[in-house]
């Protein structure tokens, strides 16, 4: 098959859609498919695998770290006449430009959900914050709408895309790359534990994430505070970079846990896993997760999960129902604190949690994940000259009810 991925960031990106982008990309590449991605001009821009073709857009700046591309008919439209199909990610003028020139070709498209309402208007206050949200809920029900397919990370995000009423829908995890431990590994872990427990501290709990206010990072110095004062004799370790990183340190300084803080900036991949590989308990404190990367890959390394139960997470889900960890009440790091104290005292509590997450994780591993993808373009490609054929509703398997999720038509 030819295919085309349209997004404004990748190559490299911000946040799980860019990943998600790149490692479905990977994973097609690697079954002998032909792939053409378009995306936003990066200042450092990285390379896809090889035999992938790659064309930049201009883009617009939002923030330090975020933009939206520009479209081009010039770059948008010999890609969309060579492809079989096209996958667009993240909505915006790019996907709406692109779902127009792929609609007159008769060219089947399918849109991956990786971004919600509120991962836009968490950061209004006030009366401005529902406006927006209205605002955004009717150009996402709009584009949606009009894809073949909407692919969605996990049920959790497959009811969210409901909402938008596209004809058909299919869960299609982020994917993962399998752990892998080489003979040096272990020595590594070692290492790396034994600097994080310098202060004679017996338990790492980690982070790993965006410090960004939907993330909520600045709740685990509380837990952290909460838990010591408890006699867990606890470290934190924060892997990421963001503009709470200040605000971290000074809540830590107040709290007096500044000792037992190591935030490690951005950490690369191998320090990653090595992280993950020494850590007792994961902490996903985010209240905007349509799937959660970073949990995924702690579960793959065999961490227990605690987690915020936001209702717009898709994590506590996730974690509860295949018996990785526990989930506690959002904004009550207190209460995540006594949960962690009877999580540590539960040996064989933890050890079944480390084996459910390895078990889960097995199932968002990136060969699978291709595979299925190809299925589901294959599929759609067949029924490109049928009218209504790419388009005709299925039945979707979710684990939980499919009605919309609350305050959406």
């Amino acid at each position: 098959m030819r295919i085309a991925y349209v997004t404004d960031e990748a190559y490299p990106g911000f946040g799980g859609q860019a990943t998600a982008t790149e490692a479905h990309v990977r994973a097609l590449a690697d079954l002998g498919h032909e792939l053409h991605v378009v995306v936003g001009r990066q200042r450092a821009q990285s390379e896809p695998p090889a035999g992938v073709r790659l064309s930049t857009l201009p883009v617009f700046p939002l923030g330090s770290l975020s933009h939206i591309a520009l479209p081009r008919k010039s770059v948008l439209v010999p890609v969309l006449d060579w492809a079989d199909i096209v996958h667009i990610n993240l909505p915006g003028p790019l996907a709406a430009t692109t779902m127009r020139l792929a609609r007159r070709r008769g060219l089947p498209v399918v849109m991956g959900l990786h971004i919600q309402e509120q991962n836009t208007s968490m950061h209004l206050l006030g009366p401005l914050r529902p406006i927006l949200e209205g605002i955004l809920h009717r150009f996402y029900r709009r584009l949606f709408g009009e894809a073949d397919c909407v692919t969605a990370p996990t049920a959790f995000a497959g009811r969210l895309a409901g909402s938008y009423a596209p004809p058909r829908i299919e869960v299609v995890s982020n994917g993962l790359d399998p752990f892998t431990e080489d003979p040096g590994f272990d020595e590594e872990v070692d290492t790396l534990r034994r600097e994080l427990l310098a202060g004679g501290d017996d338990v790492v709990l980690t982070y790993v994430g965006r410090l960004y206010p939907e993330k909520h990072p600045e709740e685990l110095v509380a837990l952290l505070a909460a838990a010591r004062e408890r006699g867990s004799k606890s470290v934190l370790a924060v892997a990421g970079r963001g503009p709470l990183s200040e605000r971290m340190l000074e809540l830590a300084r107040r709290a007096g846990v500044a000792d037992h803080v190591r935030l490690l900036g951005f950490v690369q991949e191998r320090r990653k896993r090595a992280l993950l590989r020494a850590t007792d308990v994961f902490l996903m404190p985010s209240e905007v997760e349509l799937q959660s990367i970073a949990t995924m890959e702690a579960m793959s390394a065999g961490c227990p999960i605690l987690t915020a139960d936001y209702p717009t997470s898709a994590v506590p889900e996730l974690v509860k129902e295949c018996g990785a960890g526990v989930a506690y009440p959002a904004g009550r790091p207190d209460r995540g604190a006594q949960i962690l104290m009877e999580m540590l005292a539960d040996e064989g509590g933890m050890t079944r949690y480390r084996r459910a997450a390895r078990v889960s994780a097995g199932s968002f591993e990136l060969p699978a994940i291709g595979r299925r993808l190809a299925a589901i373009y294959e599929e759609l490609i067949a029924g490109r000259g049928t009218p209504g054929a790419a388009r005709r509703p299925r039945d979707r398997r979710f684990t939980r009810d499919e009605a919309p999720l609350p305050g959406r038509s």
